[in-house]
């Protein structure tokens, strides 16, 4: 379950980074 969080908050970061860059 940790592991999921984790990667969930990395595609978030990612989604948000995109966003930043456009």
């Amino acid at each position: 379950m940790r592991e999921k969080e984790k990667d969930y908050i990395v595609k978030d970061g990612d989604v948000m980074n995109f966003l930043f860059n456009v």
